[in-house]
């Protein structure tokens, strides 16, 4: 098991989450697709406008053939499903670490 030193914050709905993200810095975000107020496609376009390098994977619990081309075609680097599984989040940490892919 890895030991990421990592620092997290989380936000209630996707409006919370874009405001955090102009307020703060982050290496990455896991963004659910389904949250109230502003779900997680909306507020990946909202942040995508100022921060386009910003790593941002989706969590959503519907993963089905395709889902990888349309989330990034939305903005989204990569995706996990939930419920999460150690490895794949794992191996996304790694890869947005600069220690994977």
């Amino acid at each position: 098991m890895h030991h990421y030193g990592i620092t997290a914050d989380f936000a209630n709905n996707g409006k919370e989450g874009v405001e955090m993200v102009d307020k703060n810095t982050y290496d990455l975000v896991l963004m659910d697709v389904n949250m109230p107020v502003m779900d997680g496609i909306q507020a990946t376009k909202l942040i995508r406008q100022k921060y386009a390098t910003l790593p941002i994977v989706a969590l959503t619990a519907n993963i089905m053939e395709g889902d990888a081309q349309e989330f990034a075609q939305k903005g989204m680097d990569d995706y996990l499903s939930k419920p999460l599984e150690y490895d794949e989040l794992n191996r996304v940490l790694m890869r947005f670490s600069g220690n994977g892919e």
